[in-house]
């Protein structure tokens, strides 16, 4: 038996537009995180109920009151029926051992759900042969964060030192002792530490006024303001056990540049070159971190920490006209790292991990959980601040990305991706930099120019980098590709350069101006792209000159493509591998009601059931709904 957290989410995908573009999500109103609320049913998805031996699967639990409401933050007991076919992980993780059938089973608060995985030999003649006739090998699915940092308020039996205007707040940071509670309350200006310190326990600083839910704008809040160039607050080495709750930090009047407003954890310049130099257990929790639409701010959080996380908060004008900007950013800690429920604004990345060789040897960003955040930027950005993608990952490992929306993506410093996923030894002093172990479940990503680039660059930076891996892309609905004032290549998946392992599974694309799979030069291992379900392009599969079946079998000679329906116009000896369904338009597949953004199919559609695992090909929409319940916040 183990025990994990409760990932997930729950209700019908009913998307509507609205007059300004954004959807309404139908569906109850998630519960509190601290909700006593009975749980009622426990679902269990896996993103493949049929696997070979040696695969691994991620299996996610949803926990739902008699309501129907989502449940979060509840343990988790995960076991198998029958642990001599798979095990399954603290986090979820289901590992094939022998052939046969297993039921994961989850049991939270009492209650359990189950689902059934399916095991076959690894020279399964159930697996789907690919173009040319050699013998298919299976993708292996990207392992799932080993660690979760828990984010539970401690409990604090220390003093409460009270800091209203005026008062010295640096003073009261570095008399506080572990259990201690400082409360603020009116301005601060200044550039404040939080030092490291011995004992056991925590320090909270949290304004006397703190709300409950996400955090938002307007909110009256305790303000910490920086006057100049450095951050509001930073992390000293070693720092540890600090909790931010309530706080609005930001710029006191125009400074010329801001590097940073929360910096947790330095670049290495400042010392911090060994693992104990590297500050850890600090969450940012109901915190508004913003820039003042004038000032160039290079990120509103820097983590460069451990066993770190950012909740429940509101990160925004995050912006530079020629610099990237990012409203979270990290390079020089190992994790593991929590950004959960938060709305995420950043010109340059919102979200980026590497970019800048880290200056501890052999580190890689690892354990990184990013789930059910509003991840965007204002549209009038366009044309006036730098833009290039929602969420980069040039060094990380182990990262799950579940249950956010993301959106507003155009082709300016890049080409338009919504991601990139790309290895990159950025100034050729960490060759170890790698992308892998990368789970993008259960999302929304809409009105972009493109979707995601998947890589190892070894030409981007100044040296080799350590091969792309495991990256594992599956029920995600994703839309407008390409459309109006989101410019770019109009591609849905692109792979360039060294890539294995990659898995992509019943996501609903709708509609990518170009193709759904573009490849580049490079070898690739291991692909699987399999039920997928929409297009609406020109091409299902593009590159180096093929398109198709010959792009495919150029590309990707041991890889699987089947059970896809596609909408495309290509001629017939274009099209790509047999095993898939070719309607000519998006009207030919039968979706519910596409101009409302409904793409579930009708009753009377002729793909109904057609995947390769006897489901309905494309990405579980109820699924999808129910992990972003909340996260778009009015």
């Amino acid at each position: 038996m183990l025990r994990a957290i409760v990932v997930g989410s729950g209700a019908a995908l009913l998307l509507a537009v609205t007059a300004c573009g954004s959807p309404e999500i139908a569906g109850p109103e998630l519960n509190d995180a601290n909700s006593s609320a009975a749980v009622a049913s426990v679902t269990v998805t896996v993103a493949a109920s049929n696997i070979l031996v040696g695969q691994t699967t991620q299996a996610i639990a949803i926990a739902r009151d008699a309501e129907g409401n989502t449940l979060h933050h509840r343990s988790i007991v995960w076991s198998a029926s029958a642990p001599s076919i798979a095990t399954i992980s603290e986090g979820g993780v289901v590992n094939a051992l022998n052939a046969g059938s297993t039921e994961v089973l989850a049991t939270v608060d009492g209650v359990m759900g189950h689902r059934t995985v399916n095991v076959a030999p690894p020279s399964s003649s159930g697996t789907p042969a690919p173009p040319g006739g050699s013998t298919p090998v299976p993708a292996a699915l990207a392992e799932a964060p080993r660690a979760f940092v828990n984010t539970t308020m401690p409990t604090q039996t220390g003093r409460t030192i009270v800091v209203g205007s005026g008062g010295n707040l640096q003073a009261a940071i570095n008399e506080a002792v572990f259990g201690d509670v400082i409360v603020v309350s009116g301005t601060h200006v200044g550039n404040y530490v939080l030092p490291k310190k011995s004992g056991n326990g925590w320090i909270v600083i949290r304004s006397d006024n703190v709300p409950e839910g996400r955090i938002r704008p307007g909110t009256t809040l305790a303000k910490l303001l920086s006057p100049n160039q450095s951050p509001a607050i930073a992390a000293a080495a070693g720092a540890h056990h600090y909790r931010l709750m309530g706080l609005e930090i930001g710029l006191s009047g125009t400074p010329s540049y801001s590097y940073g407003l929360v910096t947790l954890g330095t670049d290495g310049y400042g010392g911090q070159t060994t693992m104990e130099s590297v500050p850890r257990d600090i969450v940012l929790d109901r915190v508004y971190v913003h820039g003042n639409g004038v000032t160039n701010t290079q990120r509103c959080v820097a983590l460069n920490s451990a066993w770190s996380a950012v909740i429940d908060s509101h990160l925004s004008a995050c912006q530079a006209r020629q610099d990237d900007a990012q409203a979270i950013a990290g390079w020089n800690g190992p994790g593991p790292y929590k950004i959960v429920n938060n709305y995420l604004e950043g010109s340059g990345e919102n979200i980026m991990f590497g970019g800048a060789d880290p200056s501890i040897q052999n580190l890689v960003p690892s354990d990184i959980e990013i789930r059910r955040n509003h991840i965007t930027r204002p549209t009038s950005w366009k044309g006036v601040w730098k833009v290039k993608n929602l969420l980069e990952l040039k060094n990380a490992r182990r990262v799950l990305i579940e249950g956010n929306v993301f959106e507003n993506n155009w082709s300016d410093g890049q080409d338009g991706e919504a991601m990139l996923f790309v290895a990159i030894n950025q100034s050729g002093t960490a060759p170890w930099s790698t992308v892998q172990d990368v789970t993008l479940n259960h999302n929304v990503i809409r009105n972009v120019g493109a979707g995601l680039l998947i890589s190892t660059c070894n030409s981007c930076g100044q040296g080799p980098a350590t091969p792309a891996a495991r990256i594992t892309i599956s029920n995600n609905l994703i839309y407008d590709i390409n459309t109006g004032i989101f410019t770019g290549t109009g591609r849905t998946f692109t792979l360039t350069g060294d890539v294995a392992d990659f898995h992509a599974a019943h996501n609903t694309i709708v509609a990518p101006s170009n193709s759904l799979l573009s490849f580049g030069a490079g070898p690739k291992a291991r692909l699987v792209v399999v039920n997928n379900l929409g297009g609406g392009g020109a091409y299902g599969i593009a590159g180096d000159g093929a398109i198709g079946i010959r792009a495919f079998q150029q590309h990707a000679p041991d890889g699987t493509f089947a059970g896809n329906v596609l909408a495309m116009s290509s001629r017939a000896d274009e099209m790509p591998p047999t095993g898939n369904w070719y309607p000519y338009s998006l009207v030919d597949i039968g979706f519910q009601d596409p101009a409302a953004r409904d793409f579930r199919l009708t009753s009377s559609s002729a793909y109904l059931r057609r995947a390769t695992d006897e489901r309905d090909p494309g990405a579980d929409l109820g699924a999808v709904s129910n992990a972003i319940q909340g996260v778009l916040q009015p």
